[in-house]
């Protein structure tokens, strides 16, 4: 169930990044060249911010709101699936807690109930004769898009997991870097950029390209072919990038978005954000760099990218490695952004900063709902009083709670195993009705899966042909009053409307009541499917 749900939020997410990134790639395309480098990339980070977002304030200005799934995504969907969590926990606790009440169903002739026979098939027989295909029945589409999804991340954290541990295993016991002139301009190049922290030089060949490994205790990398005929001058250039990527926790944020993109991965707009969010940070990281390099030396750090591009072209990329160059289908923008490059303008600054605050006032908020519900208390008298039929029902078997169903509920053209699942509960085969019994074998809770299901086709019943509200509160008063004591006049009926999960579904709250007051503290659930006249769900109690 908590996987269920939390696979639920996966492709809510997924779905809301996506219309999110078709709005920044729109305004990174209007302000393409009034928006400095490091505001490009930071526009990617409300997409970040989205997918891991697990809520999110409603508003009329959210761009979900333009959707005509605007109600799947809003809070109360979400709210609509924590519910049906807490309500499976809460019927379990019930049956595991179970106590007498005088609110309980109580028997007055238990023989109504009681099936004798000798022929009876032991219950274990019967879920033994149960064939494979009856088991795949039970597995949906949904479940089947669960499992390859979950299949998908496993593979890819594997994958990723290994990859990293390779990487791992060939740099550390590599040697540090003791090349007198090497280490005196990378220090020099710390205390400019302020950087604290101990930061490792480490040559290895490893990687092709010199690359900043790890985020929590960061090592530059550099390759030993690279070393020997690098000047000072070049050595600079490198360590003000790779230093830049340490100041920005470049190595971190890689890792975020990777994790994001393995469990996204039926998504191919996340493996190209991801792609487009990696070209766009090397980007920053050449303007950041370069705003502590003079200006005259802009031309000899382009050079240099494009020198180091020769040894990394086809290098393989990993979240916990960021290296200085990128890839040919890159280096246009960025020799063009090196040579227009600019120091800090507080205009451009004023406008990245009030563009990335208005992408987040409409996107990091979700679609409104329909949050009204119509809510009304009566008092209403019952047309006699309370049956007392099932006053101390209580069944031992499946045979027993079948007959249940069809003698006071009329329900009929089933049979009723032993669920394995749950504790004290009784199912059909194809999970389309259940019972939940107590430990005292006194039944708390029926569940009509098939009408529940079948709910969701109600937008095909024009509302028209509806039942009215009435009709679907004397449905829910007359199943309720079979299980009243007969001391009851009259009861408390509360009914919501909530427009939420599908209109056409009501929930009633029937008590026994003394003059508009309830007399017990017990209280008799049925929701009714007005578009189709069907009780999905009676919980007695709960």
């Amino acid at each position: 169930m908590y996987m269920q749900f939390f696979f639920d939020w996966v492709i809510r997410a997924s779905l809301m990044a996506s219309v999110l990134v078709a709005l920044i790639v729109m305004i990174k395309w209007m302000l393409r060249n009034k928006l400095q480098p490091k505001w490009h990339y930071l526009l990617w980070f409300p997409v970040v911010i989205r997918l891991v977002l697990p809520w999110a304030p409603e508003s009329s200005y959210s761009v979900y709101n333009l959707l005509p799934m605007k109600q799947q995504l809003s809070n109360e969907s979400l709210l609509g699936s924590l519910d049906d969590i807490s309500n499976l926990y809460e019927r379990k606790n019930q049956l595991k807690n179970n106590v007498d009440s005088p609110s309980e169903w109580t028997l007055k002739d238990p023989s109504d109930v009681i099936v004798h026979s000798s022929a009876n098939v032991p219950e274990k027989q019967v879920l033994a004769k149960q064939s494979f295909v009856d088991l795949l029945s039970k597995i949906t589409l949904r479940d089947i898009l669960l499992f390859g999804w979950l299949l998908g991340v496993i593979i890819l954290s594997l994958v990723t997991l290994i990859a990293n541990i390779n990487v791992y295993r060939r740099i550390k016991k590599q040697p540090n870097v003791t090349h007198p002139a090497v280490l005196q301009v990378f220090e020099q190049c710390k205390r400019q950029m302020s950087v604290k922290q101990p930061i490792l030089l480490t040559v290895t060949d490893a990687v092709p390209s010199p690359a900043v490994y790890g985020f929590m205790k960061p090592r530059i990398l550099l390759s030993s072919s690279l070393i020997r005929p690098m000047d000072a001058d070049q050595f600079r250039y490198i360590f003000n990038h790779e230093l830049a990527h340490i100041k920005r926790r470049d190595v971190a944020m890689n890792w975020l978005m990777h994790v994001l993109v393995i469990l996204h991965w039926f998504n191919p707009i996340m493996w190209v954000v991801y792609a487009r969010m990696r070209a766009d940070q090397e980007i920053a990281c050449d303007a950041l760099a370069l705003s502590y390099i003079h200006a005259e030396h802009k031309a000899a750090y382009g050079q240099t990218i494009i020198n180091l591009l020769e040894y990394y072209t086809g290098a393989q990329r990993y979240p916990g490695l960021v290296g200085l160059s990128g890839n040919y289908k890159h280096l246009k923008r960025r020799i063009l952004m090196i040579k227009h490059f600019k120091k800090n303008s507080m205009r451009l600054s004023v406008l990245g900063l009030a563009t990335l605050l208005t992408v987040c006032s409409f996107s990091l908020v979700n679609a409104q709902g329909n949050t009204q519900s119509n809510e009304t208390v009566e008092v209403a008298k019952l047309s006699k009083p309370g049956g007392g039929q099932i006053q101390s029902l209580t069944v031992n078997t499946a045979e027993e709670a079948t007959l249940v169903l069809q003698k006071y509920f009329n329900l009929t053209g089933f049979s009723l195993i032993k669920d394995e699942r749950e504790t004290a509960t009784y199912v059909t085969a194809d999970d389309s009705m259940r019972v939940w019994v107590g430990q005292n074998n006194k039944i708390i809770g029926i569940n009509d899966m098939k009408a529940a299901k079948e709910s969701n086709k109600s937008n095909e019943i024009q509302k028209e042909q509806w039942i009215s509200i009435d009709q679907s509160k004397e449905k829910a008063t007359q199943l309720a009053q079979q299980f009243l004591d007969v001391s009851v006049q009259e009861v408390q009926i509360t009914t919501t409307e909530h427009s939420y999960a599908n209109d056409s579904l009501v929930l009633f709250e029937i008590k026994p009541s003394s003059e508009g007051n309830p007399t017990s503290d017990g209280r008799f659930l049925v929701t009714v499917d007005r578009s189709t006249g069907d009780i999905t769900n009676n919980n007695p109690f709960l």
